[in-house]
């Protein structure tokens, strides 16, 4: 019995590697998929030239010529390398370069001052060569000073360029404020962090037990001299509030000391003694 055969034609990507299986059904049940195949298509020429291509002067006779591969959905195969044609002002072909995948740069030699030239590139594959880039011209200034200025200038320019877009204004701004802050809020709490260890310091102070009068009972009474110097009451007066401070007595305990000074005499008269 002869087996028929089924073909499904469909347009697939170049260069793409895929893999078919079947899967069997009747109406709304599916039975279990065959086993599965590979294939990948073949490979084509690019799709799409390179792209980036631009030009940097660097002296009176030579000049740089920059591009980048085209994009990986254009290649369509594995990438050989690329073509770069440079024509006069008269169409002649001055330089005609090859270069492999990995180069994307090329310095041209003994050219001319004050001639136009133009410049194209093209990416090739083992099944050719791809589309060309649109000419980029390329003339060198007869009062150019050198390489190092051309470099600096173009550096410069596109620096200038950077610094004047909007998106670089608020990005530097931003920066700016959060260090503003950060250096704020570390001030702040370092100066907090020094004004409780001070306080700290104050309410740790032992509190030490203030003495009385030595000698003298809750039955003895001070009878004060009348002919007290004035200027010895305000020392006495000066001492006892220096040692109040210097030995912490707290608000809530009550002493009652009475230091009588005299310059002659004191007199301590005992209560029931005559």
């Amino acid at each position: 019995m002869e087996v028929p055969r089924h073909t499904c034609s469909q347009t697939y990507a170049k260069y793409t590697k895929y893999e078919f299986f079947l899967v069997p059904f009747y109406k709304s049940v599916e039975g279990p998929p065959s086993n599965s195949q590979s294939a990948q298509t073949l490979e084509d020429v690019p799709s799409a030239p390179p792209d980036n291509l631009y030009v940097e002067i660097l002296s009176k006779t030579s000049a740089a010529i920059y591009w980048s591969s085209p994009p990986p959905q254009h290649i369509n195969g594995g990438l050989k390398g690329y073509l770069l044609q440079v024509y006069d002002n008269s169409s002649n072909l001055h330089s005609n370069v090859t270069t492999n995948s990995t180069t994307t740069v090329v310095t041209l030699k003994n050219l001319t001052a004050g001639v136009l030239y133009k410049a194209r590139a093209e990416a090739f594959t083992q099944a050719g060569v791809g589309p060309s880039t649109s000419f980029v011209s390329l003339l060198i200034d007869p009062h150019l000073v050198g390489a190092s200025d051309s470099g600096l200038s173009r550096r410069s320019s596109s620096l200038h360029t950077m610094v004047q877009q909007p998106w670089f204004i608020a990005v530097l701004g931003s920066f700016l404020f959060l260090l503003l802050s950060i250096f704020l809020v570390a001030v702040f709490f370092r100066r907090r962090l020094a004004w409780k260890k001070a306080l700290g310091v104050q309410i740790n102070v032992p509190l030490h037990k203030t003495e009385g009068i030595r000698g003298v009972n809750s039955c003895e009474t001070l009878w004060i001299n009348q002919t007290l110097n004035s200027s010895h009451a305000s020392n006495a007066n000066s001492l006892s509030e220096s040692k109040l401070l210097e030995n912490q007595i707290p608000p809530w305990s009550t002493i009652i000391t009475v230091i009588i000074w005299s310059s002659s005499r004191y007199e301590v008269s005992q209560y029931g003694s005559q």
